[in-house]
């Protein structure tokens, strides 16, 4: 989860829950009205759960509490739905993760044999150049001879 996740409830106002997963997440409520959740998960809008609570205003408390529970619930249920979410993003990071580890570690070894590849070319390379010395001396020697 790249982000905050922020929760901010007012009875007969609004419940509010941010998050950024690749995007934006808003769960916006009212008590007395309805809890709606809009959620954009790499780039798509997905919608977990809706609540309409009956009753535009609710006077008693017994209504007002019964409201808190249902919002409550709702709430679980939406956490629920995002954590299921979630696992999913989380296991790709981590696999993402691993292999860039892999990677790196392949890297480094094929920079490492690049090395050693780069130390036997030069030893050849001066082999080549004492050999190629030693061929025209001889061949020297072996003019000066037969003149």
């Amino acid at each position: 989860m790249s982000g905050k996740l922020y929760l901010h409830g007012v009875m007969c106002g609004q419940l509010r829950l941010r998050g950024v997963i690749s995007g934006q997440l808003c769960l916006r409520g009212v008590m007395c009205g309805q809890l709606r959740l809009c959620g954009v998960l790499r780039g798509q809008l997905r919608l977990c759960g809706q609540l309409r609570l009956r009753g535009v205003q609710s006077t008693s408390d017994e209504e007002m509490e019964e409201a808190r529970k249902q919002v409550e619930v709702e709430t679980a249920e939406v956490i629920f739905c995002l954590q299921d979410e979630l696992s999913p993003l989380q296991q790709e990071v981590q696999d993402s993760n691993t292999k860039d580890m892999e990677t790196r570690d392949r890297m480094m070894l094929l920079q490492t044999e690049m090395k050693v590849l780069e130390e036997n070319l030069d030893l050849k390379v001066k082999d080549n150049i004492t050999l190629t010395e030693m061929l025209e001396d001889r061949e020297n020697r072996l003019r000066k001879l037969t003149e």
